[in-house]
């Protein structure tokens, strides 16, 4: 009779590789963080920022290095001050009233609009804006205050060229709009609606954002009384003029974007502050 135990016998087989008692969780896992700012970013601010004309700056630190993000907030609307009067004349249109604002403005029959003291014929500062711009908006809160001294001083000669830049729904309608109402402005009454345009601008993603009854109530609120702007609103009188305004700006003067700014010719960066563009103004002399 054999000494060893029958199959069967003996003690347990050990579990195959890869079983035993279940693995521990990696380092980091664990139940999930609660809500509030990641490490390293510190205390929240006391309170939402106080209403002004001061910039915010956010300084956002990581372990690995430093990420500065600046977040400039400039809140103001530089608004001319003007007398009213309605002006329904053909072709090239004057202010009536030159001391009421910087200087006395000139629409043009080719949808272009100067503002220039008597005999300022140099520097020249053009500027192509879109009414439903962002970028053109930040523009005129950074600057408006600056050119608006510029003109009063007699130091500059400005002709702005609103267009539309738009190819999508709905910035493009929006901006067509806007652009109708801008050419259909008297020109006693249009640098008050310019800046009505831009502060009161709509997202791009906006439907309806400039609608053409926004719209008249802001030519309302800018001055403008005579009738015939809310019909030239409403009806879309301007239409074809701006888009044909548009394509000359595009093609004729190849600009690729708004705001475009040219000093006697020369381009200047979009993202000009006002200290910067009175210097540049003053140095072009």
């Amino acid at each position: 009779m054999s000494d060893q135990p029958p199959p069967g016998y003996g003690p347990p087989p050990q579990p195959p590789p890869g079983y035993g008692p279940p693995p521990q969780a990696p380092p980091g896992y664990g139940p999930p963080p609660g809500y509030g700012p990641p490490p390293g970013y510190g205390a929240p601010p006391p309170g939402p920022p106080r209403r002004g004309n001061k910039g915010l700056l956010i300084g956002l630190l990581t372990g690995g290095g430093a990420l500065l993000v600046i977040a400039v907030v400039v809140v103001g609307v530089v608004v001319f001050q003007i007398n009213r009067s309605s002006d329904a004349e053909a072709g090239p249109v004057t202010s009536s009233a030159p001391d009421a604002v910087p200087a006395p403005v000139t629409k043009q029959a080719d949808g272009t609009v100067v503002l220039a003291k008597q005999g300022v014929t140099s520097p020249v500062l053009d500027v192509w804006e879109d009414f439903q711009c962002p970028s053109c908006q930040r523009f005129e809160r950074s600057n408006g205050a600056a050119v608006r001294k510029l003109l009063a001083d007699g130091a500059v000669k400005v002709v702005y060229h609103p267009l539309t830049i738009f190819s999508t729904e709905p910035a493009r309608t929006n901006s067509l709009r806007a652009l109708n109402a801008s050419l259909a402005a008297p020109a006693d009454a249009w640098p008050a609606f310019h800046d009505a345009l831009f502060a009161n601008q709509p997202p791009e993603t906006q439907s309806n954002g400039f609608s053409t009854a926004r719209l008249v109530k802001l030519g309302r609120d800018a001055g403008i009384t005579d009738p015939a702007f809310e019909k030239a609103v409403t009806g879309m009188t301007y239409k074809q003029q701006a888009e044909a305004t548009s394509r000359r700006a595009l093609t004729g003067d190849g600009i690729a974007g708004t705001p475009t700014l040219k000093l006697n010719g020369k381009e200047l960066s979009p993202t000009i502050e006002g200290a910067d563009l009175t210097s540049a103004v003053q140095n072009a002399h």
